[in-house]
């Protein structure tokens, strides 16, 4: 994973690929969220932060999923988790698509992403590469590179 002062810089040709789509992210941790924000942001989002998984359920309820295309949550956010944050997003009727990051026992909480009702799993370590492609696809409907972290 890159450190906050390592990113990377995106191809040219995605600046404006999420232009105008709002994005609701809940990661704690600063390196994951600089990475999130300069990826997300470089692609055209914009992009909202909290830092745990209560401010998140708030907020997308608040917003009653309008004003917000997407939402990605961190599995190292406090509780609600990234999974009971889903299951509780879906329960109140957030219908949009949802992202979960993860690191450890990354098959297992693919699975348990899935379960949950993300449309989509991500470990740490792929962040960088397939965080601005698994949003378009989700987002346009892009032909999907790989599907839950599969090539």
């Amino acid at each position: 994973m890159y450190s906050a002062h390592e990113l990377i810089d995106l191809p040219s040709s995605v600046p404006n690929q999420l232009a105008s789509k709002q994005i609701l992210a809940a990661i704690s941790d600063e390196a994951l969220r600089e990475l999130v924000w300069h990826s997300l942001c470089n692609a055209g989002a914009e992009l909202y932060l909290v830092s745990d998984g209560k401010n998140c359920l708030t907020e997308a309820i608040r917003r009653e999923g309008h004003s917000c295309d997407l939402i990605i949550a961190d599995s190292r956010i406090d509780p609600p988790g990234a999974f009971d944050l889903t299951r509780l997003l879906r329960r109140n009727g957030i219908g949009q698509p949802i992202i979960t990051i993860s690191s450890e026992d990354w098959y297992l909480e693919q699975e348990e992403s899935k379960a949950a009702g993300a449309n989509a799993h991500l470990s740490h370590g792929a962040v960088d590469t397939q965080l601005v492609p698994t949003v378009s696809m989700l987002l346009y409907g892009n032909r999907p590179v790989y599907e839950f972290g599969r090539l």
